[in-house]
């Protein structure tokens, strides 16, 4: 099944600044914005372009504040999906944990 660029920034791209942004995880969404914010602004609705420049508002306030408090010092490690993905990476199966 084929997606089109505009479904995929907005059923996908979009909830994934949202989610990051919830995380507190800067450079996903600095990746995110700089790979799809031109196309977007060609192709999507005002409400998604809204989405966007939301998100550019919350890097830029929250790269400032990691400048004087340190990279991902606005990161909440609590959240479930964090969690659940660290948790994962720490016990792939066949991951060896010791230092040998």
């Amino acid at each position: 099944m084929y997606v089109d660029e505009k479904t995929n920034i907005e059923a996908a791209i979009v909830p994934a600044l949202k989610l990051h942004m919830e995380i507190g995880w800067t450079k996903p969404v600095a990746r995110l914005l700089g790979h799809y914010s031109t196309r977007m602004r060609e192709i999507c609705s005002a409400e998604t372009v809204s989405k966007f420049e939301e998100a550019t508002a919350w890097l830029e306030k929250t790269e400032e504040h990691e400048r004087i408090h340190g990279e991902n010092s606005l990161m909440n490690t609590n959240h479930p999906v964090y969690k659940k993905v660290t948790d994962r990476l720490i016990n792939q199966p066949g991951k060896s944990t010791s230092r040998s």
